[in-house]
């Protein structure tokens, strides 16, 4: 038999009609595989639908804590090696601490925007390029971040996820 796909005749069934005419032993072959490590790499935003809502929050938390730790210790590091130029983070000879870093590190991902640590505009000088696109990638971050969040509670409050077509079942022959 041929449908708009061609030959259907070929495509395996899912109860086998192995009885004298054509009558099954009700027998379902189905396999269910263990998909969650490729889910995990290839499709991670439903891995995350899928988990329960506290576990999902929790880790979504973890990865944006961490971030801010990172852009923290990235500010520490751009202020140390250049302790003579006065960006706003810390003052001249005076690297910012790890406290100051990371309320700055916050409010720059939180675009809250109090200003920089040291109350100065050296923010806006020539020689503090390397903080403006620290600043400028945290800030990128925190949109894409944000923009992952906004999309995230949507097709968690939609329920997408359980009114999907799509199933994690593979059938065999």
């Amino acid at each position: 038999r041929q449908d708009q796909f061609g030959d259907i005749t070929s495509i395996p069934r899912l109860i086998k009609r192995d009885l004298p005419h054509h009558q099954s032993t009700a027998k379902v072959s189905i396999v269910r595989k263990n998909l969650v490590n490729k889910l995990a790499l290839h499709d991670w935003f439903h891995m995350l639908l899928r988990w329960t809502t506290t576990f999902s929050i929790s880790i979504l938390l973890l990865v944006w804590t961490f971030a801010i730790i990172v852009f923290a210790l990235i500010y520490m590091y751009d202020d140390k090696i250049n302790p003579l130029v006065e960006c706003g983070l810390g003052a001249a000879g005076d690297p910012i601490g790890f406290n100051g870093a990371f309320a700055f590190s916050l409010e720059t991902c939180t675009t809250v925007g109090y200003g920089l640590p040291n109350s100065t505009n050296g923010f806006f000088e020539q020689s503090c390029t390397s903080l403006q696109a620290i600043i400028y990638f945290q800030m990128v971050w925190s949109m894409m971040f944000n923009a992952f969040l906004f999309s995230f509670f949507f097709s968690r409050l939609s329920r997408s996820q359980e009114r999907s077509v799509q199933g994690s079942f593979i059938f065999s022959q």
